[in-house]
């Protein structure tokens, strides 16, 4: 045996990948009606106020109102589709953890198969981050700014939010005489009104919520247990984000979230925090969200010879839509695996979220 083969041990591969949180996506709702096989989506919108009744003089009729007109919102959700080639030259390296030995003994198709599973993960992977984006812009901006290959804007959607729910702190939360507990408790009184719904839920980035919980009148608050005015208690919720506790603030109970997950956009060289330093989303948990996905032309059926190795649909919790295909050249030198998605995050009922500039760096 030559000395090569004794003094080198091959142990288990090491592969770095964290899979996509989907904190933000759970906050959205995709019953089976949101997803369909049309090039758009629509959704009517109907509001009304909260009069009070007036007093009429005995006898002398009713008085008179009307329905409130509902608007009528048409979309055309973004096309994602991502690929990744394998060359039949690949099967003939060894994979991630084997040795020249296992190699030997794997056979090509099953090989092939293992490559094909890892890679519809990977592309899978990409569609949810760019979901998950969606969420982030609607919830801190109301406009979405999608982007190509290059890296610039491709698709953009201005949902419109009033300008009163897009408030800028007087003073920065990590300056001395900030105010987050008034900032906050203004923006709740309008999203009250406007939305019709009560705040309860605050999303901050990471010095936000630092900025948050060192001012000195949120301490106070924290601190006088007796009342139960507020608790800090940290929990890490599985789907990235975490709870910190709640707070009470002017008449409304408020979930304090915060949430650190990122990813790479078109174009970049770094990574992009979904949840901005400077942010803190002020919501209610009853507000409607929704994700949608628009339907994806697929004339041609799908090479009987995959049929084994293709999943019927890459489901994502929540009903979510991913189309997989796979494809080969005439030679069959070349399998290319492919997922394709239309999905798109609308705020249906904006008027009751809101997002605070807190000035933070």
């Amino acid at each position: 045996m030559a000395p090569s083969q004794w003094r080198t041990n091959m142990i288990s591969a090491f592969k770095q990948a964290r899979p996509p949180a989907k904190f933000l996506r759970s906050l959205f709702q995709t019953p089976p009606g949101n997803i369909s096989r049309t090039e758009q989506v629509t959704v009517d919108v109907q509001r009304t106020g909260e009069k009070i009744s007036p007093v009429v003089n005995l006898c002398n009729g009713h008085n008179i109102n009307t329905l409130n007109v509902f608007t009528n919102k048409l979309f055309t959700p973004p096309t994602l589709a991502e690929a990744m080639p394998f060359e039949c030259r690949e099967l003939m390296q060894r994979m991630p953890g084997m040795n020249e030995y296992q190699a030997a003994d794997v056979e090509f198709q099953a090989q092939l198969v293992q490559l094909m599973l890892d890679g519809f993960v990977e592309l899978g992977a990409m569609i949810d981050r760019n979901i998950e984006l969606q969420c982030s812009q609607v919830l801190q901006l109301g406009v979405l700014t999608l982007k190509d290959q290059a890296g610039n804007d491709a698709y953009v959607v201005d949902y419109k939010p009033k300008a009163t729910h897009l408030p800028t702190a007087g003073v920065a939360w990590t300056a001395g005489g900030g105010d987050p507990l008034g900032d906050i408790n203004s923006l709740g009184q309008v999203l009250r009104t406007d939305g019709q719904l009560n705040p309860d839920r605050l999303i901050m980035g990471g010095p936000s919520l630092d900025g948050f919980l060192s001012n000195t009148d949120v301490q106070a608050r924290l601190d006088n247990r007796r009342m139960e005015l507020g608790a800090v208690d940290p929990k890490l919720i599985d789907s990235g984000g975490v709870f910190y506790g709640y707070v009470w603030i002017g008449a409304y109970r408020y979930e304090i979230w915060t949430y650190a997950n990122e990813g790479e956009l078109p174009g970049a060289s770094t990574n992009t925090q979904f949840i901005a330093n400077d942010t803190c989303i002020v919501m209610s948990s009853k507000a409607r969200l929704d994700l949608v996905f628009a339907g994806i032309p697929q004339p041609v059926a799908i090479d009987p010879r995959f049929a084994g190795f293709l999943p019927g649909r890459m489901a994502i919790p929540g009903a979510a839509d991913i189309m997989p295909n796979i494809w080969t050249n005439d030679e069959g030198t070349q399998t290319m695996i492919g997922a394709q998605s239309r999905p798109l995050a609308i705020p249906t009922q904006i008027d009751a979220i809101g997002n605070i500039d807190t000035q933070v760096p």
